[in-house]
């Protein structure tokens, strides 16, 4: 049965809508549609938010099973994060302690997520992770709800990006190729290779500061300036009908200059990717809105020196929506997002800000309508369970009472007495030797590397190291010569017996108690990740030596150590430690253990 998919792609200028059925064999783009969004003479959106434009772009669609959507990129917040592991649920457990210091807000503010770029050379991963402000986020989806436009799926457009290059003819393997959707406000940048986006950026500025530009330099009100910026600004340098070519220079040099930003931005966002994976982007895909301005490509192309070519979606083999100039440049970011949908995604496959309590409605509806069916299928089945277990309950009394009656008749007829007091044997059951007992019990638990840890910091804690005061000496041409003959009665000396010069002064020792102080500890029985301040750094390696002297702790690494000074906490130091958790059994027991020899078999003898 075919499945129609919508990917809704909320752009500040227009709202695009494109129709995937999906079955079996494969998929078909059915149509693209597009609904602008009205707007008032400052070029501000009119009143009443984006539900009246999603609602009339969806008014022709029929009905449909999915919706997937995009937070715009200016209200997420992306991070790249390193971590030694690739297990998706270590990954999960230690994701918020890592982001914690990369984020602006409380985490308890945020909804965040991880996508998968890579793994690392020591097996570890690298991700892109993507957060978003939690009160925005509910307010966000309450607005598609209004629309009927609810989505099962909320991503980064950048991160759907790659799934469209997949169905367009991926480059060859080892190739990078930025995907650069211009729109209205902002400007989407995905650089991709080998499937999977590395780096992604949303950049300030677009249409809008074309429109603005041209308005104030021609001193008109932005509906004239935005008609003028569709009309008759062109970068190739043909003329234009109506406009006179003095005229139409000049528009095309504010517009470009509007660009200008754009361009920067771009331009370091490409040479961060190449310095930091070592590899060229070799393309760009341009799309978006404002794309269509005539020239764009070919003056993109001389200010980056890459070649520029155009996503073609709607020419594709899969697609049967027809050619239409008019949505063919802002379809690929709708495509993308639907394409995101069928394509699926696992854990750190992609980002899905629709989790916890923003989970799709639908996820839970089905079990709320069959509520009723599933109470009494539990009530039956709970009903059959104890049931049978009544059954074997009486009969197990049954065997208990014939065991009991067997027993004694054996006790009557070996001891003479009928016995049934059998505590001395149960006793033993109970009470197993203590050797067996203790490998039932864990070496270490998250809870007694706790307690280590916290140990070795008690240990550390208030430690004294030996020292003497020092001397600070005075200026020595100001010192009288001190005749040989001299009493030496007045002359001050340091407490190892040595005089000091006029001047010289004695300098008491400095603190050098060790203060330690933890402020977040990690622990489970695998790793443990600490967080702490000391107040120099030899406190901080007696600590990670005290950890290291632990037969449990393989291995204690430093990953950060930063001075800090603030307060009472001058020239302090915030560290952070990893530790692999594996208890060893020390050379001497595993001496122990060793299997005795059998002793000779004894023999007779005068």
């Amino acid at each position: 049965m075919a499945k129609t998919v919508i990917g809704l792609d909320i752009g500040s200028w227009s709202i695009k809508a494109a129709v995937l059925e999906s079955t079996l064999r494969g998929f078909t783009l059915v149509d693209v549609l597009e609904h602008h969004i009205p707007r008032g003479p400052s070029g501000e959106p009119a009143p009443g938010g984006v539900a009246p434009a999603v609602r009339g772009v969806l008014r022709d669609v029929k009905e449909w099973d999915a919706i997937a959507a995009a937070v715009p990129g200016k209200r997420v917040l992306v991070r790249e994060l390193t971590l030694p592991f690739s297990d998706d649920k270590r990954i999960r457990s230690i994701l918020g302690f890592q982001l914690e210091d990369m984020l602006p807000f409380d985490l308890e503010d945020l909804v965040y997520d991880y996508y998968r770029v890579g793994p690392t050379e020591e097996g570890g991963s690298r991700l892109l992770c993507a957060a978003v402000e939690r009160r925005w986020l509910a307010g966000y989806l309450r607005e598609l709800g209004e629309a009927d436009a609810a989505p099962k799926i909320l991503t980064l457009d950048t991160l759907a990006y790659p799934h469209l290059l997949t169905h367009l003819g991926s480059p060859a393997a080892g190739d990078a190729v930025a995907m650069v959707d211009i729109g209205h406000l902002t400007t989407s940048v995905s650089v991709v290779r080998d499937g999977v986006a590395h780096t992604v950026r949303t950049l300030s500025g677009g249409g809008h500061h074309i429109t603005s530009a041209i308005m104030r330099a021609l001193d008109l009100d932005y509906g004239e300036a935005e008609r003028l910026k569709h009309h008759a600004v062109r970068f190739d340098g043909q003329a234009v009908a109506g406009v006179e070519p003095a005229t139409s220079e000049k528009l095309a040099r504010i517009a470009w200059q509007a660009l200008e930003p754009v361009l920067r931005d771009l331009r370091l966002t490409l040479h961060a990717f190449a310095n930091q994976h070592e590899a060229e982007v070799g393309e760009l895909l341009v799309f978006g809105g404002t794309s269509q301005i005539p020239g764009m490509d070919e003056s993109l192309s001389r200010a980056l020196a890459l070649p520029v070519r155009r996503p073609e979606v709607l020419g594709a083999p899969w697609s049967q929506a027809g050619a239409r100039s008019e949505v063919e440049a802002s379809a690929p970011a709708a495509v993308a997002l639907a394409l995101r949908f069928l394509g699926g995604g696992g854990a750190g496959e992609s980002v899905d800000f629709r989790q916890g309590e923003f989970a799709h409605e639908s996820d839970f509806t089905a079990i709320r309508d069959r509520a009723g069916w599933l109470l009494a299928m539990a009530a039956l089945l709970l009903v059959a369970f104890f049931g049978r277990q009544y059954v074997h309950y009486k009969g197990l009394e049954k065997n208990h009472a014939a065991l009991v009656a067997q027993l004694e008749r054996y006790s009557g007829n070996v001891l003479g007495q009928e016995d049934t007091d059998f505590e001395h044997v149960l006793s033993k059951v109970k009470n197993p030797p203590e050797a067996e007992a203790e490998e039932v019990f864990p070496e270490m638990s998250a809870f007694k590397a706790f307690l280590q840890v916290t140990a070795a910091q008690e240990a550390v804690n208030g430690r004294e190291v030996e020292g003497r005061p020092g001397v600070a000496p005075g200026p020595r041409d100001a010192a009288p010569p001190i005749d040989g003959d001299e009493e030496d009665e007045g002359i001050t000396t340091t407490e190892d017996g040595v005089p000091l010069m006029p001047g010289d002064r004695l300098v008491p020792e400095p603190d050098t108690s060790y203060k330690v102080e933890l402020k977040q500890v990690q622990i489970d029985t695998k790793t443990a990740f600490i967080k702490g301040e000391a107040n120099n750094i030899e406190a901080v390696e007696a600590f990670t030596g005290e950890l290291k002297h632990n037969v449990c702790f393989r291995s204690v690494e430093t990953n950060d150590t930063t001075r800090i000074s603030f307060g009472d906490r001058q020239d302090w130091l915030r560290f952070q430690l990893k530790i692999d958790i594996g208890c060893q059994k020390p050379v001497e027991e595993k001496a122990k253990e060793k299997p005795k020899a059998d002793k000779p078999a004894a023999t007779g003898g005068p």
